[in-house]
C-alpha cells in the first residue's frame, strides 16, 4: 500500500485516539487520503492512534493513500447495479408489472446493501492501513 506523508500538531487526545492538524505541505498527493475533503475546506485533519502522544506534540503523519476508483465504484456503482437488480428481481416476483410495490421495495433494499457492502469494505481497508503519527517534537521547539 502506498503512503502519503505529511507533519502536523496533536491538537486534542482522548483516550485512545489523537487529532493531527495537518500542515498540508505536500500538494502532489493532495485528496489522496481524503483528510481534506472531510473537513469541508477547513484545516485539513485526521484521527490517529494516540499512543504517547499528547497535545501539543509536533508529529510526522503516515496516512494510506485511497485507490480513487475503487471508492468511486463502491459509492456510486455498486448501488446503481444493485438498486437495478434489486427493482428487477422485484418486477419478476410481481408477475411482470410496471413498476409496482416489490419493484420499489427491491431497488430500496439493493441500495441498502449496496451501502452495507462499501462499509464493511470502507472498515477492512482502514484496519489494514491506518493512519500513523510518529513525535518529532513538541510545539515551540521547531
Amino acid at each position: 500500500m502506498e503512503y502519503v506523508e505529511d507533519t502536523g500538531l496533536v491538537v486534542s487526545v482522548s483516550e485512545d485516539k489523537a487529532t493531527v492538524q495537518l500542515d498540508h505541505k505536500s500538494k502532489e498527493d493532495c485528496g489522496s487520503c481524503c483528510a481534506c475533503s472531510a473537513h469541508g475546506g477547513g484545516p485539513p485533519s485526521l484521527d490517529v492512534p494516540r499512543g504517547d502522544l499528547k497535545e501539543g506534540d509536533r508529529v510526522s503523519v503516515r496516512i494510506p493513500r485511497v485507490n480513487m476508483y475503487l471508492s468511486m465504484a463502491l459509492v456510486f456503482g455498486l448501488p446503481l447495479v444493485l438498486f437495478l437488480a434489486g427493482m428487477a428481481i422485484g418486477r419478476q416476483l410481481e408477475g411482470d408489472e410496471p413498476v409496482g410495490n416489490m419493484a420499489a421495495l427491491g431497488g430500496i433494499l439493493g441500495i441498502i446493501v449496496a451501502f452495507l457492502i462499501a462499509w464493511l469494505v470502507n472498515r477492512a481497508i482502514m484496519q489494514r492501513a491506518a493512519p500513523e503519527a510518529r513525535r518529532i517534537g513538541t510545539e515551540g521547539s521547531h
